[in-house]
């Protein structure tokens, strides 16, 4: 399915259900991340936008005919506090020519008439960002309350004006967490959770995220990649798994220069991150018993064992309860002894939702899913 949203002259905004072969191309070779931060390029990306079902769209802008810039949009119903939100999250935002800021408003020179053409087809754009109704999701009406939000790396300023220029607001910000074994060993107690154990899953991973905000669950049993660390029978503790790939081409800073120089030609060190291509798995749904954080460590080298990985990367809220305990009560190896990430930021636009409301989403930690970096 394919849509035109609307036109502006030779610049055209359409809506699809599915990624076409220019759009795979350019999210391919798309450089992520912004200058002075990681830079990479995803791998297997008609996979990643498969796994989100029909639950996502891809807005394209197209530019005499050529594909200009991408991104896809994911709708999901989310909670806060037992109130569900309907909720779209920003992804695979990728650029084949950048749109600048406006310019003053000075009598345009002719060099510039093309480039202030873009500038109205990229005002008419954005508003985008603020109707998601236009996208088609079932059951998404115009007027109704929603939340549209994008993660954003710190020094990634492009992506930043753009978002803030939708109208997006700061919120919240989160912090990658590695996982690392160089020998990782696969445990008796740690297994693929069977069909019959997703019913408690879901609540139990509801509990634990009862305070967060956007928390959601449509994805946590895909691919039968659920594990889950037992006791005498009993659940103590649970994780999502997603084998990733990306492509690193810079990683800043001096901790940055060695894992890019020097980690890759360590005999050991190798093992843990390649820039090449480094392949991780991504953790997310994460759970455990109250008092039975001792459980994640051997839970999360398990399933590196198992799956035939070395590391294992999430992302949680910097101020939630679950970074607190994988920061201090977990031994998550020595590549996030290493790692210097810099946070990501949440960033919101909230649609008929009024500042009171609002407050609540600044104040709860929010759930991230591994799906969103896999």
């Amino acid at each position: 399915m394919e849509r035109t949203i609307f036109r502006y002259k030779n610049l055209e905004v359409k809506v699809l259900k599915e990624a076409d072969d220019d759009i795979i191309s350019l999210l391919s070779t798309t450089i992520m991340g912004g200058e002075g931060g990681m830079q990479y390029t995803m791998c297997n990306v008609a996979q990643k936008l498969k796994a989100y079902g029909d639950r996502i769209r891809i807005v394209s802008l197209v530019r005499n005919i050529s594909l200009a810039a991408v991104i896809g949009v994911c709708y999901r119903s989310c909670d806060l506090h037992g109130e569900t939100h309907r909720s779209s999250f920003l992804r695979f935002l990728a650029f084949r020519q950048s749109y600048r800021a406006s310019r003053a408003s000075r009598p345009p020179r002719k060099h510039e008439r093309e480039h202030l053409e873009e500038d109205t087809f990229r005002q008419k754009a954005l508003k985008l960002f603020s109707e998601p109704h236009l996208l088609g999701f079932p059951g998404v009406s115009e007027n109704d309350r929603h939340i549209m939000y994008a993660y954003v790396e710190s020094r990634n300023e492009r992506t930043k004006s753009i978002i803030q220029e939708a109208g997006y607001e700061y919120i919240r910000s989160f912090l990658t967490v590695a996982f690392s074994r160089f020998h990782p060993k696969a445990s008796d107690m740690v297994g693929q959770a069977k069909c019959e154990d997703y019913q408690e899953i879901r609540e139990q991973l509801k509990a634990f995220y009862s305070d967060y905000s956007f928390y959601f669950d449509d994805y946590h049993f895909d691919g039968n990649r659920y594990f889950v660390l037992r006791e005498e029978g009993r659940i103590i503790a649970g994780v999502s798994v997603i084998p990733t790939e990306y492509n690193i081409i810079n990683v800043p800073g001096v901790w940055g220069w060695i894992m890019m120089k020097i980690l890759p030609f360590a005999p050991l060190y190798k093992k843990l991150f390649n820039p090449g291509l480094f392949r991780f798995i991504s953790l997310g749904s994460i759970f455990y018993l109250p008092g039975r954080e001792d459980a994640l460590a051997p839970l999360f080298e398990s399933v590196c064992a198992t799956t035939g990985y070395n590391t294992a990367l999430t992302w949680v809220d910097d101020r939630g309860p679950l970074f607190e305990t994988l920061r201090t009560g977990v031994d998550m190896g020595t590549l996030n002894r290493i790692l210097n990430a810099k946070p990501g930021l949440i960033y919101a636009r909230f649609l008929g939702y009024t500042e009171e409301e609002k407050v609540k989403f600044y104040d709860a930690p929010v759930f991230i899913s591994g799906i969103d970096f896999s």
